[in-house]
């Protein structure tokens, strides 16, 4: 089994959207089980004082987008 490296991979700050690579940065919280990156400290205490107002933001509404947009790009002459 190959080990992989974490250290290139880049997340997405789910308060400002900034991109933030793993490698770089210390400034993450945990919640539901599952590790979030962040920018700076002050978009880690804005999203622990309400994480659900900031993970709401890109769980429907993105899904909802993305199912419309394939469906567009199937009806399009050559999707």
């Amino acid at each position: 089994m190959q080990k992989t490296d974490i250290s290139n991979d880049v997340f997405i700050d789910p308060v400002c959207w900034m991109k933030v690579p793993s490698g770089e940065t210390s400034v993450k919280s945990m919640y539901l089980m599952r590790t979030y990156y962040f920018c700076s400290e002050d978009c880690r205490k804005a999203f622990e004082l309400n994480p659900e107002s900031y993970l709401k933001l890109t769980s429907p509404w993105c899904k909802e987008w993305w199912k419309l947009y394939l469906k567009r790009l199937m009806k399009a002459p050559g999707g």
